[in-house]
């Protein structure tokens, strides 16, 4: 909607050819696939993690699996979520400010 692009790559792995995502822009991620993502890039810095499961948890956002990749300590880190359910906008919205998010981004599954 807003014309934001992301890049991203996947695998199938093992005997069940198991679907992953492997890569997201330049990070690298191994995060199996799910109905509900939250992807977040921001500024790596101690207490981030703690902001979005503090606000996702009062909005009764379950987090199934998280991964956070970065390529330098204090520089540029991405965090992918799984999650159990939607995800408000106004929670997304509250969590980017927080953490001042450079990109913030729910991702819906849908199999076609």
């Amino acid at each position: 909607v807003d014309g934001s692009q992301i890049s991203v790559g996947g695998t199938l792995t093992g005997q069940r050819q198991a679907q992953k995502i492997v890569s997201i822009n330049d990070f690298e991620v191994e995060v199996p696939m799910a109905e509900h993502f939250i992807v977040m890039q921001y500024i790596d810095r101690p207490g981030i993690v703690a902001i979005y499961g503090r606000e996702f948890g009062a909005a009764n956002v379950n987090i199934a699996g998280m991964q956070i990749a970065r390529q330098q300590r204090g520089g540029v880190a991405l965090s992918i979520l799984t999650v159990d359910s939607r995800v408000p906008d106004a929670v997304l919205e509250l969590v980017a400010k927080e953490i001042d998010a450079s990109f913030m981004k729910a991702i819906e599954v849908v199999e076609l």
